[in-house]
């Protein structure tokens, strides 16, 4: 059953990782009556988190040096330890975006998503290949409802027409592997993918264009569903008069937010009851430090 998500429900939380120059992030600043807690040092650039059973917690990273040319060598997926402590247990030379499913952690990266299980507590015995080829980096991956594994594929220019294959595109592809169904399309840079409860579509964070300004289009979240087609570059949301034929975002944000991730979370519980007789999650989108 697809749940619906109204765009007056719909509440985003960004924190912009800002690094100064003299090395010192700023704090992350969250609502009031919202503890802000250190899980975790010494990962060089956390991305995306999976959590399994017994507690584990796996974290996607990128190391912080990537840049035009390629990345360093700490890129990968941590497993998160006591003392708030990290360790490496799957190496990739660009950084991860990871989720967990049925007993696997997807792995997806620059130009495939592969799967891991038989994890001892320091490595995984198995790995499989679930897509490859792919033209480009896989921004995000999450679990669906279903069991097939859902990639949001970014693109290769600002503003340009992509020329490479399933590029600005979200996709969807049995766990086993095998040919991806094309899901949404024409999306500048779809990043972050939740699923809320109850919805077999998820919700997805785009990065608007750059170049354009100093009016630069809104960033967005977009409900991804068959068919949907979003129209960049020939919309990008700065004015209305080019989109009226294309999917609408279920909701905009400020320009340079920045929402590469996003997560949907259940309020708590009262004695009012909503839609569907159940408390209706709602997504926070995060942002990160660079747009691409």
């Amino acid at each position: 059953m697809t749940g619906a998500v109204s765009v007056a429900s719909v509440f985003a939380i960004v924190m912009v990782a800002m690094v100064q120059a003299g090395g010192h992030a700023a704090g992350p600043k969250a609502p009031k009556g919202v503890r802000v807690a250190v899980i975790a040092r010494g990962i060089p650039l956390p991305t995306s988190f999976a959590f399994a059973p017994g507690g584990k917690v796996f974290v996607g990273a990128a190391d912080k040096d990537c840049g035009s040319h390629g990345c360093g060598p700490r890129g990968g997926v941590y497993l998160l330890g006591p003392k708030a402590s990290g360790r490496r247990v799957v190496s990739v030379a660009t950084g991860a975006a990871v989720t967990w499913s049925a007993g696997r952690l997807f792995v997806a990266t620059t130009g495939h998503v592969d799967a891991y299980a038989a994890f001892n507590g320091r490595r995984f015995a198995r790995r499989s290949t679930v897509l490859t080829g792919l033209p480009m980096w896989v921004n995000g991956v999450a679990a669906g409802p279903n069991g097939r594994i859902w990639v949001t594929m970014g693109g290769d220019c600002d503003s340009c027409v992509p020329t490479a294959k399933l590029a600005q595109m979200v996709l969807s592809v049995a766990p086993e592997g095998g040919e991806p169904t094309i899901v949404a399309r024409r999306l500048r840079q779809p990043y972050g993918i939740a699923f809320p409860a109850r919805s077999s579509m998820p919700l997805v964070t785009v990065v608007g264009q750059d170049d354009l300004e100093p009016h630069p289009p809104p960033d967005a979240i977009v409900r991804a569903t068959p068919g949907s087609d979003f129209g960049f570059p020939t919309c990008n949301r700065a004015t209305g008069s080019s989109c009226a034929r294309f999917t609408r975002p279920l909701t905009l944000l400020a320009p340079h937010t920045t929402p590469t991730g996003i997560a949907v979370i259940a309020p708590p519980r009262t004695s009012g009851r909503t839609g569907h007789g159940r408390s209706s999650g709602c997504p926070s989108a995060a942002g990160s430090r660079s747009r691409s």
